[in-house]
């Protein structure tokens, strides 16, 4: 029997909040899932966000029989852990079953992930040219050497890796996305693109397609991925986008586009012409695409110009601002000022669209007064616009970068140095990490200890009150954490958080009992 079947996995993680709500697929499954179906493989796309690792093995399994060539998987750090279990029990069942992992991790990782038993195949870089010739080769039993960008183990367990894939990733050999492939309505209903919560329940009901409207990235921030793996910008035009977003619309009724765009707003004439096509043939669409606060200029996205933006649909601005300190930006190579920063968010203000801005802690040579700074001034820029979103997140040592090279020769740092080690980091770790390790494994940050005191206090109050929580349980929250950033006081923070998750659990067992006894009574 021809090998002609394919199964396709995108890793959950340790922390699955995702499984209640419609998340846009994975673009890289998506883009080899849609390449391989039109050159004629049957594809199975397995999703781990909206399953436990037992479900997703027996997912997998019942899909394993003599027509499977492979099972891929795409995989960043953070998920890991998820990946590299559901490998193994599948290995544990099907011990000829073939795995390969690509994504960012395994890019960065090849030889440590691919010398572990669970693993047989790594891609690296860009597969969108590999995946074909890797997926015939293996059908036909050939020689792997001869498909270029991927290293293998041979026979005797020796690691092989075949020269680069000369031929890049480029919008001319990604095609659109194929969502026939996949239950689409299950990603775009309930979209946490389109439900968070300082829209209200304003698009609670809209569907939300992806559409790729750009690779890579044409800036060299110290820190990035894209300067690893050298993705230069290319974008597509906005006729071709304007194209796409009507066929999602006849297709699947799509009402709300999430460009996959690492700066969507790079180049002025693509813009006004994307916005002018969207009004001269009246496409009625909610959009959220990312930029570079510094856009917003008398020059550029000024007030006049946002609020156009707005009536065309665009609901929300995206940006990467990472610190307020203007020394850390220029050793980031952001390209950025500080004024820039506070410059959008006046202009915004002045519109409905959603400030949404992430900053960044944790970084070599950053300073706590620097990091204080930050703090500071993402409280200050919640407080300018009721309807934001202002993220402070850890930093990340992505091997390869600038700032590796010098975590790495000034403080010792040393990552996890085998595929197993790194699937046996902890939830905790990866949830304070944000897909790394925890604070105090970083020797270059000053006061790991206040700075991990410093990063819950923020996110408590940052910035839209939990569900379960009470209104008057969130402001004395909100009280509290305020006091503590107005006057730089962080100790006893493990004590206030058990208090206040005590005084939780009273208020949910009164409102329980309150609710089974006196209304139930009553009635």
């Amino acid at each position: 029997m021809k090998k002609n079947k394919i199964i396709l996995v995108n890793p959950g993680t340790h922390f699955q909040e995702i499984m209640s709500y419609g998340a846009y697929p994975n673009t890289a499954i998506m883009v080899l899932a849609t390449i391989l179906h039109n050159a004629g493989f049957q594809v199975i796309v397995v999703d781990g966000r909206y399953q436990r690792i037992d479900e997703a093995v027996n997912s997998i399994l019942k899909e394993i029989d003599e027509r499977v060539i492979f099972v891929g998987f795409s995989v960043m750090t953070v998920q890991l852990p998820w990946a590299y279990h559901v490998s193994q029990a599948i290995k544990q069942r099907h011990s000829n079953a073939v795995i390969v992992w690509g994504g960012v991790h395994p890019t960065l990782f090849p030889e440590q992930t691919v010398e572990d038993k669970a693993v047989d195949i790594v891609v690296v870089n860009d597969a969108a040219a590999t995946i074909i010739p890797l997926s015939l080769t293996l059908s036909e039993g050939g020689d792997l050497s001869g498909v270029p960008g991927v290293y293998y183990k041979t026979a005797k367990h020796s690691i092989v890796q075949t020269p680069p894939n000369p031929v890049k990733d480029d919008l001319s050999n990604i095609p659109a996305l194929d969502f026939s492939l996949i239950d689409h309505l299950r990603y775009s209903r309930n979209n946490v693109i389109a439900v968070e919560d300082f829209y209200g329940d304003a698009y609670k009901n809209c569907l939300v397609y992806p559409i790729i409207t750009g690779i890579g990235c044409s800036y060299k921030c110290t820190f990035c991925i894209n300067v690893i793996l050298q993705k230069s910008y290319r974008f597509k035009k906005a006729g071709e986008i304007i194209e796409e977003i009507k066929k999602l619309i006849k297709n699947y009724r799509a009402d709300f586009i999430q460009p996959l765009d690492e700066n969507f707003f790079i180049n002025k004439k693509r813009i006004f012409e994307f916005v002018e096509l969207l009004e001269q043939e009246n496409i009625n669409i909610k959009w959220r695409p990312q930029l570079r606060a510094d856009y917003f200029s008398d020059t550029y996205i000024n007030v006049e110009l946002a609020k156009r933006l707005e009536k065309s649909g665009m609901v929300v601005a995206a940006m990467g601002v990472e610190s307020a300190s203007q020394q850390i930006l220029d050793m980031l190579k952001k390209q950025l000022k500080v004024e820039n920063i506070i410059k959008a968010m006046e202009i915004l203000s002045k519109t409905n669209i959603v400030p949404k801005m992430n900053f960044m802690v944790g970084l070599p040579g950053e300073t706590e007064d620097e990091i204080k700074k930050t703090y500071s001034l993402a409280v200050k820029l919640r407080g300018m616009v009721k309807k934001s979103c202002i993220t402070v997140s850890p930093f990340r040592p992505y091997p390869g970068s600038p700032l590796y090279e010098q975590v790495v020769s000034e403080y010792g740092y040393s990552p996890p140095t085998n595929l197993s080690d790194w699937a046996m980091l902890s939830k905790k770790e990866f949830m304070e990490g944000v897909g790394y390790e925890s604070f105090e494994k970083y020797k270059w940050i000053q006061n790991s200890g206040k700075l991990k005191a410093m990063q819950y206090v923020y996110n408590r109050i940052a910035w839209n009150r939990p569900k379960r929580d009470s209104k008057f349980y969130w402001r004395i929250i909100r009280f509290v954490s305020f006091m503590r950033f107005n006057f730089d006081f962080f100790e006893f923070v493990s004590f206030e958080r058990a208090v206040l998750e005590r005084l939780l659990k009273i208020k949910e067992f009164t409102t329980a009992f309150f609710s089974k006894n006196v209304l139930s009574a009553d009635r």
